[in-house]
């Protein structure tokens, strides 16, 4: 039988029992609704076989608590199992810890626009480039000597070709003049010439630098990028198996996959599906940082199973023996009526008053070894019930036997029809099946043949 199998009949037969109890009381002191002889037989006869039920009752969840400490070993091995996935668990966790210090490592942000500075300590100064030219102050010794009206500085519509040609009147250079300013501009001519190609070397280099730089960032953007997704990947991994955990514990993570798709569909902004994963993603890890307190809690319950099934054995074995012997009694004292009835028909009631006084108090003193109220109930329910058979036979009532004749069919008569085939009810064997874990011969009560032999002696005083 499994596990809730066991649980579930053992809800069951506390249910019954529960109604047993009940019935009990009934068939004990009746029903001032219905007094018929018919009804008092067959009170008679439930009372009796109420009492075997109970009994069957007692033994059953007593069995099917032994059958649970037979879990024992399943529960053990279930709190195993809970206490290395706790480990497991803050093992995950605590490398998450490290992967998450080494993924904010790998955080790039582009500081080129914004007014951080640079991750360089000291960072040197600036390399200058100086570039030497000598041309300008020739140049400019040229334009002295012809003037700068004389040049195409003043003629700025002129066109080149007008520069090979000199057109212009007012020239008053000499030859000689004219060669000197000539010279001077093939030599500024020569040197800007030179400088140009300079520049021109310093722009290659650049520009290889520049490509240099680009190749080598591309390369390290997606280095970058390559080991983010990594880490990323093995942080999700390592998620997924604290998910699975944790599922296996019984407590299951919210996912974003849970959202019903007609909520998905009246949500379709891209802004309220960022708000809702990170709404998801705030409850799981205060979720998982609570999954120790939640494991702890489910380990303390299954030890507690496990102690209280132990000490529920010793109380259910008590009730079941404490029972057994209450039933015992009230057997033994029909026996010990009937043989005194046997012997002497004209007994006095106060030598049976005396007799049923000492399993009352017999019956006392069971009440003190149990801690169950339900058995405390039934055992009081019995004792009552004989409390009020002394006070028939007493001196006090007039027709004491007749009384008394009617006090225990009364006892015994019950007003709940239909017991028999509550409880199945085996015509043959006569004998109540409620259960399939354990049976209990029936115990008998005070009957109708054995109270009908009690004299009619209300005439006669005590001695």
């Amino acid at each position: 039988m499994e596990l809730e199998e066991i649980l579930e009949q053992q809800v069951e037969i506390d249910e019954l029992f529960d109604h047993l109890a009940k019935l009990h009381r009934i068939a004990l002191f009746g029903d001032d609704s219905k007094d018929s002889t018919a009804e008092n037989i067959e009170g008679n006869l439930s009372l009796n076989r109420i009492r075997h039920d109970i009994t069957v009752c007692l033994n059953d969840l007593n069995a099917l608590n032994n059958m649970l400490i037979s879990f024992d070993g399943k529960i053990k091995a279930e709190i195993n199992s809970l206490q290395e996935t706790k480990i497991s668990i803050n093992k995950i966790k605590s490398r998450q810890i490290e992967l998450q210090k080494v993924r904010k490592e790998w955080q790039y942000r582009n500081i080129s626009n914004t007014d951080e500075k640079s991750s360089l300590q000291n960072p040197p100064k600036c390399d200058s480039i100086e570039i030497k030219t000598s041309y300008r102050y020739k140049m400019n010794k040229y334009i002295e000597m012809v003037g700068i009206d004389n040049t195409s500085l003043s003629h700025e519509s002129t066109s080149d070709t007008d520069y090979f040609i000199d057109s212009r009147e007012d020239h008053q250079l000499t030859g000689n003049q004219t060669i000197e300013a000539l010279q001077l501009l093939d030599e500024s001519h020569n040197e800007i010439q030179n400088e140009i190609k300079t520049l021109d070397t310093l722009m290659n280099q650049l520009k290889k630098d520049a490509h240099f730089v680009e190749i080598e960032r591309r390369q390290k953007l997606g280095f970058i990028k390559s080991q983010q997704k990594k880490l990323d990947h093995e942080l999700n991994t390592h998620e997924a198996n604290i998910k699975r955990l944790l599922n296996k514990c019984g407590l299951v993570l919210p996912s974003s996959d849970d959202v019903p798709i007609s909520h998905k569909i009246l949500h379709l902004s891209l802004y309220w599906d960022e708000q809702h994963n990170n709404k998801i993603k705030e409850e799981n890890e205060d979720i998982i940082n609570h999954s120790d307190e939640f494991i702890d809690l489910k380990i303390k319950a299954l030890k507690d199973q496990l102690t209280h099934r132990k000490n529920d054995s010793t109380k259910l074995s008590t009730n079941k023996n404490i029972w057994k012997d209450c039933v015992d009694n009230l057997e033994e004292l029909e026996d010990s009526l009937n043989q005194l009835l046997a012997v002497d028909q004209n007994i006095l009631p106060s030598k049976l008053i005396q007799i049923i006084k000492i399993k009352i108090d017999y019956l006392e003193s069971l009440i003190k070894f149990t801690e169950n109220d339900k058995i405390e109930e039934l055992i009081s329910d019995e004792i009552n019930s004989l409390r009020m058979a002394c006070e028939e036979l007493s001196p006090k009532h007039s027709q004491k036997h007749h009384i008394f004749e009617n006090k225990v069919n009364n006892s015994t008569q019950t007003k709940i029809k239909g017991i028999h085939s509550n409880f199945h009810i085996n015509p043959s064997t006569n004998i109540a099946e409620p259960f399939v874990v354990g049976k209990t011969p029936p115990k008998i009560g005070i009957s109708q043949e054995r109270a009908n032999v009690i004299p009619q002696t209300s005439n006669k005083k005590e001695e």
